[in-house]
């Protein structure tokens, strides 16, 4: 009886020492957290494909586009660089680049927007908005061109004229213009491009007061999935500004790049 205490005594210990050589660490000053910023993939399939059996914890958000690692230090590293390495911009050879154009055309039920004229290739686009809004005036604010690259993501700043700043108030309001992801796919035999998350924004002066002279600043925009045809004019989406006697409307065309 004494003997088999004996071995018994001398093997559990034995096991116990293999556990934890398999095991990571888990008290707290063996771990890191780590965030990773993801630029073109999407945050939670790279996460999965990096982070599966690599002894972590692991979660990511695909609005703040980041992945946040938990482990040992090494582990958390060897991640790292799999993160960065999957998250790079496509290279399949048959990636496309697409040209967006977003024009912003700016309405008025009084007076003008301070503006362009409606050029020619918006006309169309214009005489059906005209059908259902039917604002006094529609002017062209601004006109923006992108270029990305199928299976990216793109991002631009710049100003433009505002839709509520007309000739007595001239005012140029800062914009930003992005979108997650570009895919093309065909349909009907012809290219059609998929826009994910593609957002407009932009600031306008909006009265304090009917009558005031007085201002304050309010940010104007939208967010949607977006699919194009290329070639065509599509409008996304309308905004009210000051009142709803003036809005701005966010057309969008694409073409595939040579």
């Amino acid at each position: 009886m004494k003997k088999i205490t004996l071995i018994a005594c001398l093997i559990f210990p034995a096991l116990l020492a293999a556990q934890d050589a398999s095991a990571p660490d888990s008290s707290t000053s063996a771990f890191v957290t780590k965030i990773v910023r993801v630029e073109y993939g999407n945050p939670a399939t790279i996460a999965a494909m990096a982070g599966s059996n690599m002894g972590i914890h692991y979660s990511s958000d695909d609005s703040l586009r980041a992945i946040v690692l938990k482990g040992p230090p090494s582990a958390v590293a060897s991640v790292e660089h799999i993160i960065h390495q999957l998250d790079a911009p496509s290279s399949a050879p048959n990636a496309k680049d697409i040209e967006l154009t977003i024009s912003v055309i700016g309405t008025s039920a009084k007076g003008s927007p301070s503006g362009q004229e409606v050029p020619p290739g918006l006309l169309p686009t214009v005489k059906q908005l005209s059908a259902i809004f039917p604002y006094k005036n529609y002017q062209l604010l601004s006109s923006m061109l992108t270029r990305s690259r199928e299976g990216g993501k793109t991002e631009s700043h710049g100003v433009m004229q505002s839709v509520s700043g007309g000739t007595e108030n001239p005012y140029l309001s800062p914009y930003r213009v992005a979108y997650d992801d570009v895919t093309v796919s065909a349909m009907d035999g012809k290219p059609s491009i998929h826009l994910k998350k593609f957002n407009f924004s932009t600031t306008v002066r909006i009265r304090i007061e009917p009558g005031s002279s007085a201002y304050q600043n309010s940010e104007v925009g939208l967010t949607t999935d977006v699919d194009l045809r290329e070639g065509e004019k599509v409008v996304v989406g309308k905004a009210n500004t000051e009142t709803s006697e003036s809005a701005l409307f966010v057309v969008l065309s694409a073409r595939l790049a040579d």
